[in-house]
């Protein structure tokens, strides 16, 4: 018997900037929790009512008996010197990654992380995420999750 393989996929992911003011930069972090995957990119110039010309590409997996989470979190700045993240009081449900390293177990936290599921279907299609004034919302073709954002000084 062959071992499991994990299906590990990709995806594309967008700003869309529904604030009315120009983003300067949108930085996001998507950590996919399990198997320590982590990815981090800063756009740059969204304007009003546009989205991203650039994408970000991120790595994720779907199995049935895979076990990882995937979290997000993003912090932008407009034109005029707003700084906005993520709510760090995001409901987590006691959740927490444990990485395993020489031996040893430690844990981190997923505190102001938003909690999005990608699916395999998500693949082919883009993940958006629409920056409003003070709330996120991650859009994919398996769902959409919502989070506030506060000052971030």
């Amino acid at each position: 018997m062959s071992p499991r393989k994990t299906a590990n996929k990709t995806a594309n992911v967008l700003i869309s900037n529904n604030t009315g003011k120009k983003l300067k930069n949108v930085t996001v972090y998507h950590r996919y929790s399990s198997q320590n995957k982590k990815n981090l990119y800063t756009f740059n110039g969204v304007h009003p009512g546009s989205t991203s010309n650039d994408t970000m590409k991120i790595n994720y997996c779907t199995d049935v008996l895979e076990k990882g989470l995937s979290w997000w979190k993003v912090w932008y700045e407009t034109s005029d010197g707003e700084k906005q993240i993520t709510w760090p009081g995001n409901p987590r449900n006691g959740y927490g990654v444990h990485h395993h390293k020489n031996g040893v177990s430690f844990h981190t936290s997923t505190e102001g992380f938003q909690h999005h599921v990608l699916s395999s279907e998500d693949q082919n299609d883009p993940t958006v995420i629409i920056i409003n004034n003070h709330s996120i919302q991650i859009v994919s073709r398996s769902g959409t999750s919502t989070t506030y954002t506060i000052p971030n000084h």
